[in-house]
């Protein structure tokens, strides 16, 4: 018994997998679809609305998809193409949070709004419409 109080023991990291999105994408290879998907989104030809589903165990990389897709997003529309791809505001919310059909809708429009605050839509809007008014 005093052998076993005073060997050392070894240490032994644990590693944890987070739940944050991978800032490196590339290790889960989706560039390709978050391309496709980005194009299918933004490109003026295709009707809207437009839903598309992203489905996955935990942790194969859902948000990071997501997250990859919303970077290409906000490059949209620059150079050649610009004519061809539709401008796109993306709104971040997490359904999952939500137990109940109503509260999912709310949050969403919650989130829309908080956006469009943040971007100063509103203050934008109200010099547009001040315009209009004028003629």
């Amino acid at each position: 018994m005093a052998d076993e109080e005073n060997t050392e023991k070894e240490y032994r990291p644990a590693y944890i997998i987070s739940d944050e999105p991978n800032k490196e994408s590339s290790d889960f290879r989706f560039d390709a679809y978050a391309n496709t998907i980005s194009n299918l989104i933004a490109y003026r030809k295709n009707k809207t609305p437009l839903v598309i589903g992203i489905y996955g165990a935990w942790g194969s990389g859902k948000t990071t998809l997501m997250k990859k897709v919303q970077e290409q997003l906000a490059t949209f529309p620059k150079g050649k193409d610009s004519q061809k791809q539709r401008p796109c505001k993306t709104v971040w919310f997490q359904a999952w949070k939500c137990s109940e059909k109503d509260e999912i809708l709310a949050t969403l429009v919650e989130e829309i709004f908080r956006t469009m605050e943040r971007d100063d839509f509103f203050n934008k809007i109200k010099g547009e419409v001040a315009k209009l008014a004028k003629k």
